[in-house]
């Protein structure tokens, strides 16, 4: 893994956002899932939307390339056994792991990192009580059989991924499935992206509370073209460099997004960031930021990001809701709290909450990237505010953002390969 060494920089400029990886798994699924060809566009080379990409490829559907981002995707005809390379991406495997399930025949999930570490006995538990056959602890991990209809309990508190992975697959069950969440369902934006996707494609979920119901006989049709809209969870990061750095417009994002992570400009906002709409566009200025207390259960991605804010904010920060950055592609509450430490302010853990104060003191920082994508950026934005910053394993932005350091430097920011 290589590392960067970040000057301190003075931003400036106009970036697009990256499309939605949130958006873009559930469109290529339902696109590889209706009944004839769809035209997607936004779908970029991330490692996540590949993991998604290759999955369903070596289901039989086809992606064939006309333009930048841009795939006309032919849905999978026929499959009765494959190996599923998730990759890194949770996503693509909580929810392939119950379409594959739903399609029926049999197929072994693999990966790499710390995807085999990250929890799905909630999930598993539910299609091996419909019909699924699951082999394995961890990964590799294969299930075979044919997802049966029916009532579907499972509990929401670790990831709205096995919600989400479930309404997918329900409509190649041939029958009723209704899905009911118990024990809290954390991200619920997520889930209410998978309804809006479906809805796209034809198939209409019935949301009451904390039960989604799809009735039988729908499903998935094409809508002959899609785009994915921008990913406000990346765009956390260009808007953060604004109200530390200089000035950043970022442009291609949806006002009235369900994505759960377009709630972080409220908080920005609330930690005194100055941050508007103009045109279409989202603005961020250079701004004095002040401590606040807010919730991140909801908005879990733009966490690190957030933290960050607060360690340049003055005064107290009180972050509540972050036991499941334990779960991500790092130990992303561990990784924070080291990104505060270097930066001299206090920090300290109590119970689900992070509270962030004391006095700014730092000097030739280096930051751990942890392989994780969003503790490299998150470090980028450290950087370029200070100065005199190492960060590593930079690689890790091809997860969801591969050109975050290239749109970097045309904001202004100043890093170096080392």
């Amino acid at each position: 893994m290589s590392s960067v060494a970040v000057s301190k920089s003075r931003i400036n400029g106009i970036v697009e956002a990256m499309p939605s990886k949130s958006y873009a798994h559930r469109i290529m699924i339902c696109a590889a899932l209706c009944n004839s060809p769809v035209t997607v566009s936004g779908i970029t080379g991330s490692d996540d939307m590949l993991a998604t990409m290759g999955c369903l490829k070596a289901m039989g559907a086809q992606f064939e390339p006309v333009g930048i981002d841009e795939y006309i995707i032919t849905p999978i005809k026929q499959t009765k056994k494959a190996v599923l390379d998730c990759i890194e991406s949770g996503s693509t495997l909580r929810f392939m792991l119950a379409v594959a399930s739903a399609v029926g025949g049999e197929y072994i999930f693999t990966g790499k990192g710390r995807l085999a570490e990250r929890p799905n006995d909630a999930l598993l538990s539910v299609l091996s009580t419909h019909g699924v056959c699951v082999k394995g602890n961890g990964l590799p991990l294969e299930v075979c059989g044919h997802l049966l209809p029916g009532e579907y309990v499972v509990d929401g508190a670790v990831s709205s991924q096995f919600v989400s992975g479930l309404l997918l697959a329900a409509p190649l069950t041939g029958g009723k499935v209704t899905v009911t969440v118990e024990g809290g369902l954390k991200s619920r934006g997520y889930v209410d992206i998978t309804v809006d996707v479906m809805k796209t494609f034809g198939v209409d979920v019935k949301v009451e509370g904390q039960s989604f119901t799809v009735e039988a006989g729908q499903k998935y049709l094409s809508p002959d073209r899609v785009t994915v809209e921008g990913d406000w969870s990346n765009a956390a990061f260009p808007l953060a460099l604004g109200l530390l750095c200089g000035r950043v417009e970022v442009t291609g994002l949806n006002a009235q997004s369900l994505q759960g992570d377009m709630r972080a400009i409220d908080v920005m906002r609330l930690l005194g960031g100055d941050i508007k709409n103009e045109k279409g566009a989202f603005i961020a200025r250079e701004s004095r930021l002040f401590g606040a207390e807010f919730n991140v259960e909801n908005i879990i991605d733009a966490a690190p990001v957030l933290s960050v804010l607060c360690a340049f904010a003055s005064g107290e920060s009180r972050i509540c809701g972050v036991s499941r950055l334990r779960i991500k592609e790092s130990d992303r509450l561990q990784a924070i709290i080291d990104i505060v430490q270097v930066l001299g302010r206090s920090v300290r853990l109590e119970g689900d909450e992070l509270i962030i104060g004391g006095s700014f003191s730092a000097d030739k920082i280096k930051i751990n990237g942890m392989n994780d994508h969003r503790i490299v950026m998150s470090g980028a934005v450290v950087g370029a505010c200070v100065g005199d910053t190492v960060v590593t394993d930079i690689e890790a932005v091809n997860k969801s953002y591969p050109n975050f350091f290239e749109q970097f430097r045309t904001l202004g920011g100043v890093v170096d390969v080392i």
